[in-house]
């Protein structure tokens, strides 16, 4: 059984239904619930905003003592750009700052932090460290720069242009193209092409090609 795809249709339906009922639900099943069935619940509480998801949130922290957990509530906490809840999101990241599993609480904090106008005197400190990440990343993708290129297995010979179904693409761009084109994009916390003086993702990101 693809018990997964069952929880995640789950959490899809509830989502929809998206009521304090629904979150109520969660209050009242989270405490005596599995691990699996309180990370679905996690989920739920990232995106259903309302006052109860608020005070769902705040009460679970107060008893979870699972590390993934904490974080997972953690970034539902911080989901819900609600001033109140913003010290218990901040407080979780602090408790393991370099986890992967927080990065996301620090991403969310910061955005409110600019939509709001919350004093954060970390701010700059993670959004560096956001961006860092996300250059990170960015190279990762790029056949140009990325260290994994060399480690990926040859899956078909020089001359082989059929995919997997046999079928030939003829529209296959030249790889040395390809490796041209992606390694000339500009990456997010370069200078906008524009001349603006911005970073490209404060700027014309939003209007690029994707």
């Amino acid at each position: 059984m693809e018990w997964d795809w069952y929880y995640e249709e789950a959490v899809v339906a509830l989502t929809r239904i998206g009521t304090p009922g629904v979150v109520r639900l969660v209050e009242e099943r989270y405490p005596e619930a599995d691990w699996s069935t309180r990370l679905q619940a996690t989920s739920l509480l990232r995106r259903i905003r309302c006052e109860e998801s608020a005070a769902v949130i705040t009460a679970a922290l107060a008893h979870e003592d699972d590390d993934d957990l904490r974080a997972s509530l953690g970034t539902a906490a911080a989901s819900q750009f609600d001033d109140r809840l913003m010290p218990d999101a901040v407080a979780v990241l602090g408790e393991n700052p370099i986890d992967p599993e927080r990065g996301e609480i620090r991403e969310l904090l910061v955005a409110f932090s600019y939509l709001s106008g919350l004093d954060l005197p970390e701010r700059d400190a993670w959004e560096q460290h956001v961006d860092e990440y996300d250059d990170r990343i960015s190279r990762l993708g790029d056949p140009a720069t990325s260290p994994l290129v060399n480690l990926l297995p040859k899956l078909f010979d020089d001359d082989e242009d059929e995919d997997d179904f046999g079928y030939v693409d003829d529209d296959d761009e030249p790889a040395a193209e390809a490796v041209a084109a992606r390694g000339s994009r500009v990456r997010r916390n370069e200078p906008c092409p524009c001349g603006s003086g911005k970073k490209f993702k404060r700027c014309c990101l939003a209007d690029a090609p994707r």
